[in-house]
């Protein structure tokens, strides 16, 4: 988020093929931390003041995919080569301060809003975290 607005979002099937949820959370966090980065040293670029936090705060809601990057040594690993290339990249940039991967519930993560069929009341807690308001229309 840049001035309390998202600058870049993208709901997409992934190119590659995966085999579990949390392989496919790390290839959507190594996507994601790319173009922030990408972004970031755009704004740099630009000579541009940007007031937000380095490192960036990631959040996930697969405490697996978590194990993954946090741990010294992960007892789970992946089993596929291009998905262990991206696990490796996040966990470097983790590392290297550039980014942080924290958990979130899934009731708080607004992107899923965007991706997901939601039931009534789930739409209506995911319109709640949008800040949004119904607006009685106006009869003239």
């Amino acid at each position: 988020m840049l001035f309390g607005g998202p600058i870049d979002w993208k709901a997409t099937k992934q190119r590659s093929v995966v085999t579990s949820s949390t392989e496919a959370e790390l290839v959507a966090l190594s996507v994601a931390a790319r173009n922030y980065l990408a972004t970031l040293r755009l704004i740099k670029e630009l000579q541009l003041r940007f007031h937000g936090k380095v490192p960036i705060q990631m959040f996930c809601d697969n405490r697996q995919t978590l194990l993954l990057l946090t741990s010294e040594r992960p007892q789970a690993t992946t089993k596929l080569k291009h998905v262990d290339i991206h696990r490796l990249w996040i966990r470097q940039t983790v590392r290297q301060g550039k980014i942080s991967v924290d958990w979130m519930s899934t009731d708080k993560i607004v992107s899923d809003g965007l991706t997901k069929i939601l039931p009534t009341q789930k739409h209506q807690n995911f319109v709640k975290l949008l800040q949004m308001e119904c607006v009685p229309a106006v009869h003239q």
